[in-house]
């Protein structure tokens, strides 16, 4: 969000990750599931952005997601359980985003960042990998989110141009 990030959370597919989900077949998973995205959105999502959102006085808030069929499903059951858990924070997911569409979320232009940072460390391990990982996205400056956020308004217009093709971002 414009007032920061939440915390990261390593989930199935990632590289060296002990895996605890199955998937549909019973076969450990390779992705992430939707019992797996429903643990993320209910641990760290929605506890985190509340507290984002919550310092700056922000109690209703969506989360922007690609409708990937494990995505919808987990965010609309940790979407249930929220709801009935806490009742000061109203949380829902954005409409109608279409799967497979340009990605118009700002959060890939920030993993470039992170991605050249990783690349420049050159780490030597998978555990000098997660913590420079950690530790990069806990220290990215707010200014470099202001200035993601608040570009969506051209991204949104130039994939409206482009009549929902791909944009130059």
């Amino acid at each position: 969000t414009k007032f920061g990030m939440t915390r990261p959370h390593l989930v199935s597919g990632t590289s060296k990750m002990q895996v605890s989900f199955k998937n549909k077949k019973g076969a450990e998973a390779r992705n992430i599931t939707r019992d797996e995205y429903e643990l993320v959105m209910l641990n760290t999502f929605l506890k985190d952005g509340k507290k984002l959102f919550g310092s700056h006085g922000v109690t209703s808030w969506l989360v922007q997601q690609d409708n990937d069929p494990s995505h919808k499903v987990g965010s609309l059951r940790a979407l249930d359980k929220w709801r009935r858990s806490v009742h000061d924070c109203r949380v829902g997911v954005l409409p109608g985003y279409p799967p497979n569409s340009p990605d118009l979320n700002p959060v890939e232009n920030l993993w470039a960042v992170v991605d050249a940072k990783m690349q420049a460390l050159g780490c030597k391990s998978f555990t000098e990998f997660q913590e420079n990982l950690v530790y990069s996205i806990q220290h990215i400056p707010k200014e470099v989110l202001s200035h993601m956020y608040q570009g969506m308004r051209k991204r949104l217009q130039e994939c409206i141009h482009n009549q929902g093709g791909r944009i130059q971002h």
